[in-house]
């Protein structure tokens, strides 16, 4: 287990610990580290409870830094992590969280998923931040559960798992199981727990600390407002891509969509072209194709289902259109990732600075 500095130490760089008489054991906490991990959940679990256990004037919390096989983890930013513990060694602990990203939605170890379940069977509280979700699902231990998951990814973790109650939250919260959408939200998650364990006043300071003006309610949306995403507060343009949004499996018609937006065509692709350079159009065919490939790189669904989902009715169409964005057809990309799970395989192709981004998430 990992120990935090002396509270005399924080005293001398100028912390002042907060009258605390939280009394009981410290709550272990195990964090698993999937390949490929991001960076901002893991700090934002660890830091909060590092900082807990300096106001709190004691060991709060202790944690250990576990992979699937004991050794070291490399994170989605490329930095290795000096991990000595594996799922074989791992100590008893409280809480388990699993931290994973875009590039594990995929992740099958059995052992892992295995050992995820002995914990739960046993009454070990188990989390998971962003795409950990998938982890977590995959085992089973969400069946019947409400789950937060990245909103890019609400529809595919719907899509897979058919018994998981999928949310649009930024973290749902139980006596068992806790998942969150991963990026700030893991702050928000950490700290209901930190209140749950010791009291809100001592996760109010800890988030003072970390400069956190509030600590979100877990019911809160997980994706930006509309209005902040596309940098507008026009209303038609909001009303426009709300609706296109909404209708990405059966898409509306131009015609449509300027009647239910309370506009001329005319207006509205002034408005789509002054604002993003295209028509609304060729907006809502970029959208589609972002979300197919989305479903094409996280789940397994055959392409002609991933094509209709998305509002193409033809497979031929649809890969055609695929390969003009992306560069390669869907099968070609599905592989690039199969390649990427699988080290054994020869290494593909490098990823996109728009891959990259989402795989840190």
């Amino acid at each position: 287990m990992t120990s935090a500095p002396s509270p005399e130490s924080f005293a001398h760089r100028g912390g002042v610990p907060i009258a605390f008489d939280g009394v009981g054991a410290p709550i272990r906490v195990g964090i698993f580290l999937a390949p490929g991990f991001p960076l901002m959940p893991l700090a934002s679990t660890l830091e909060p409870m590092r900082i807990a256990n300096l106001l709190g004037r004691r060991q709060l919390f202790e944690w250990s830094l576990i992979s699937e096989d004991g050794r070291p983890v490399e994170s989605s930013a490329g930095l290795l992590f000096p991990v000595a513990l594996g799922v074989h060694n791992a100590p008893r602990v409280d809480v388990v969280v699993v931290v994973a990203g875009w590039a594990n939605a995929h992740y099958d170890n059995p052992a892992v998923l295995n050992w995820l379940r002995r914990l739960s069977h046993d009454g070990t509280r188990i989390g998971a931040v962003s795409h950990g979700a998938f982890v977590l699902a995959r085992s089973g231990l969400l069946d019947g559960k409400r789950c937060s998951v990245h909103w890019e990814s609400v529809e595919m973790l719907g899509e897979l798992f058919h018994r998981v109650d999928v949310t649009n939250e930024i973290f749902s919260i139980s006596e068992k199981v806790f998942t969150c959408a991963g990026g700030t939200s893991a702050l928000d998650v950490t700290l209901h727990l930190i209140g749950g364990y010791w009291g809100f006043n001592l996760a109010r300071h800890v988030a003072d600390q970390l400069i956190h003006p509030a600590i979100r309610d877990g019911q809160e949306a997980s994706r930006v407002d509309l209005r902040a995403r596309i940098g507008t507060t026009n209303a038609i343009l909001i009303k426009a891509i709300g609706l296109i949004e909404e209708n990405i499996a059966e898409p509306l018609k131009i015609s449509e969509l300027c009647r239910r937006s309370g506009t001329t065509m005319r207006h509205l692709e002034r408005l789509f072209m002054r604002t993003f350079g295209v028509t609304p159009t060729r907006y809502a065919v970029d959208l589609r194709m972002s979300r197919a490939r989305l479903m094409i790189l996280q789940t397994d669904l055959p392409v002609l289902e991933v094509a209709i989902a998305c509002g193409f009715y033809s497979n031929s169409h649809f890969t055609k259109r695929y390969r003009e964005i992306f560069g390669r057809t869907p099968t070609a990309d599905r592989r690039v990732v199969a390649d990427q799970r699988n080290p054994a395989r020869p290494a593909p192709a490098a990823l996109s600075n728009s891959d990259r981004a989402r795989a840190d998430r």
